[in-house]
């Protein structure tokens, strides 16, 4: 697969913060707090990955109206509905697209403001949405990432509106929403809360470190923020004032790195709560030595402890995967593995399960899921999760080249409209 390439591949910019050093000398204004944390390995001896066979995807009905891939997808009620995206042309659209159960994919009927891709999606608590940063333009020509939002009714045409710049390109950006139904945007430096019922922004604070293109997910009442910078640093944010903004953030001592090698810089991170206390986390890029790496990760929160778990079974590594909760464990997918300056798709599907032995991280099992069964070897889908645990995966991309032509598939951009759901058993035995 030869991928095209654009600035929204580039690496993050170098980092405007202090060094560590300078953040603890930071604490005699009371700016920063530094955690004392330890690494642990819990690798375990190495096992065999075997296949789950509780497992399956199936056809949904399809495809859609307008194929489209890095677009914005969620579930609202029955209903399937995918925000922009980028076309066959590569041209970034401000097309709303809506399946329905009974009826499937409807005519285009509504539309953004403005026309993104790759941007974030979160539900908000009024039954409205935020659609916040993305692309617009023409990939690989003219596309730029945008520093603004909107929100809408997704299920009603003409309902959306302007949101006021975050103040800073989002390109990079991680959204997380909280319990308290605003969403934490941390990009850069800064960190700003969006407050739904007035959608307007909080006055910024102050990050520990520049962070791009790095993993956020809240854990009990403390935001956790994980790679992103040259240190592939973790820092934590405390959310247990509700409706207050946070004054502080919380730098960990412990980074991602490998035991035995040097602190180094690692984006691409993914990572998803497990309990009120842990977190998961998984794959990233090494842009020292321009790698993915399969390294998995089980985050004590509460102790501020990082175990080492059994590396994922991906021998490329890979960055940018998807993971989902499940009363299993964490479903893995998709994800893209680098290495000096060639890329390609991983294809993830991977189940990690007893991740936790009586809220104590322990030896997890990791079982191979069906590969998703489709004919083209696609990239940029859109996945969405519902809450029952299933993931849909719908729309992707691939270039095939001339050189590839056997005469069944057709050549050149190749964009698909069609999903898949992976549907894995909850209750039955496994093995």
């Amino acid at each position: 697969m030869q991928p095209i390439r654009s600035e929204m591949s580039a690496s993050p910019t170098a980092s405007r913060t202090s060094t560590i050093a300078s953040l603890l000398a930071a604490l005699a204004v009371a700016r920063f707090a530094v955690a004392v944390t330890a690494l642990e390995r819990i690798d375990g001896p190495e096992q065999d990955v075997r296949h789950f066979g509780l497992a399956y995807w199936e056809a949904m009905p399809g495809p859609m109206q307008l194929p489209v891939f890095d677009g914005m997808a969620m579930q609202v009620g029955q209903q399937l509905v995918v925000l922009g995206g980028f076309t066959r042309e590569l041209e970034a659209t401000r097309a709303i697209q809506i399946r329905s159960p009974l009826d499937g994919w409807r005519p285009i009927g509504s539309a953004l403001l403005e026309p993104r891709a790759r941007a974030s999606l979160l539900p908000l608590p009024n039954g409205r949405a935020l659609v916040l940063g993305g692309y617009s333009g023409t990939w690989g020509r003219d596309a730029k990432a945008r520093d603004d939002g909107e929100t809408l009714d997704p299920l009603v045409a003409g309902s959306a509106r302007d949101v006021e710049p975050f103040g800073e390109s989002l390109d990079g950006h991680a959204a997380t929403p909280l319990a308290d139904g605003r969403i934490a945007v941390t990009c850069g430096c800064s960190l700003r809360l969006f407050d739904p019922t007035t959608e307007s922004w909080s006055e910024p604070l102050e990050l520990s470190r520049e962070r791009h293109h790095h993993a956020s997910v809240v854990v009990g009442d403390t935001l956790v923020l994980i790679g992103g910078d040259d240190l592939g640093s973790i820092e934590s944010i405390d959310l247990s004032e509700v409706d207050a903004l946070p004054t502080s953030t919380y730098l960990w001592e412990v980074t991602l790195a490998r035991p035995g090698e040097p602190d180094g810089p690692i984006t691409g991170v993914a990572a998803v709560a497990l309990d009120g206390r842990h977190a998961y986390a998984a794959g990233g890029f090494r842009s020292d030595d321009r790698t993915t790496v399969p390294t998995a990760w089980c985050i004590d929160v509460a102790k501020r402890l990082v175990h080492r778990t059994p590396d994922l079974p991906l021998p490329s590594g890979a960055c940018d995967l998807v993971l989902a909760t499940h009363p299993r464990g964490v479903i893995i997918l998709d994800g893209e593995w680098r290495t000096r300056g060639e890329r390609g798709n991983v294809n993830a599907s991977l189940l990690v399960s007893r991740l936790l032995a009586e809220g104590v991280p322990t030896t997890p099992e990791i079982w191979r899921l069906p590969s998703l069964g489709a004919s083209l070897d696609l990239a940029h889908r859109m996945l969405v999760r519902s809450a029952d645990g299933t993931v849909e995966v719908v729309g992707g991309y691939r270039y095939r080249s001339p050189s590839e032509d056997d005469g069944t598939q057709p050549v050149g951009v190749i964009v698909d409209g069609t999903g898949q759901r992976l549907v894995v058993d909850a209750l039955g035995t496994a093995d």
